[in-house]
């Protein structure tokens, strides 16, 4: 009424229906109290690593039926209401955004923007009494510097991945030979240890035989033991006859024993 607030409480509200105003003296002030929808359709925002990307944000926001005179009372006009909320929203978003590297973006969108909503929500709550009540950033895209320098990275990263692959291959091949080479090592080792093992056992028995027959007798004993018993079957030289030794030893002399 006359350009000055006369509804001083909820109760005076008016009510959808029948209403009358005094013309020229009292003007109408409509508010919604649904909830309403804005889409911010480009928004640039910067991440913690200095990075740039455009967004189109879209936000859902209502202002509650009590505090409809609260607000008219602080905030002259509803446009200036509603540049309000969108400049804290956008002020929550790039807070948001901007404690998260770029390459997180795509996979934490969702966090960033529960929080950001929270944000805005707490600060338009608390300075016009307007609810946020849903915040979404349905697309986006970083600049082509950016772009460009995360395709060169993954390149990168999928070039370090083959050259990794193909050391493993590599050092997996050399551990094969390299295992190859120690197992013909440690059987070569392993028949040289026999041999030594045998040499050794057979010196030791040569010393024991020594001890029992007398080293001037070795030979002696090792005669009879290969000896078969039986004489040469004829001996002689140039000047002397032929003759068959068994005919005259006959069976007067009997075989040599075998010795164990």
């Amino acid at each position: 009424t006359f350009g000055k607030l006369s509804t001083q409480s909820t109760s005076e509200i008016k009510k959808q229906g029948l209403n009358f105003k005094i013309p020229f003296i009292q003007t109408v002030r409509r508010m919604p109290v649904g909830q309403q929808e804005k889409i911010l359709p480009q928004v640039n925002v910067y991440t913690r690593d200095s990075q740039d990307f455009d967004a189109t944000i879209q936000y859902v926001y209502r202002v509650p039926e009590d505090k409809i005179v609260d607000i008219a009372k602080s905030i002259p006009d509803n446009e200036q209401v509603w540049s309000m909320v969108e400049n804290n929203v956008l002020q929550a978003l790039k807070d948001s955004m901007g404690k998260r590297e770029a390459t997180d973006i795509p996979s934490e969108r969702n966090d960033a923007l529960a929080s950001a909503r929270k944000t805005a929500n707490e600060l338009v709550s608390s300075a016009i009494g307007v609810e946020i009540t849903g915040m979404t950033m349905p697309n986006f895209e970083f600049n082509n510097k950016f772009k460009n320098s995360i395709a060169e990275a993954s390149q990168m990263k999928a070039e370090a991945e083959r050259a990794r692959q193909a050391v493993e291959k590599t050092k997996a091949e050399a551990d094969s030979v390299a295992a190859k080479a120690a197992g013909d090592a440690r059987a070569k080792r392993e028949l040289a240890d026999a041999d030594l093992y045998v040499s050794q056992k057979n010196a030791e028995a040569q010393k024991a035989l020594i001890n029992v027959v007398g080293k001037e007798n070795l030979s002696a004993y090792w005669f009879k033991e290969t000896w078969n018993g039986e004489l040469p079957k004829a001996v002689g030289g140039s000047n002397v006859n032929v003759m068959d030794m068994s005919a005259v030893v006959g069976t007067a002399m009997p075989k040599a024993p075998a010795v164990n």
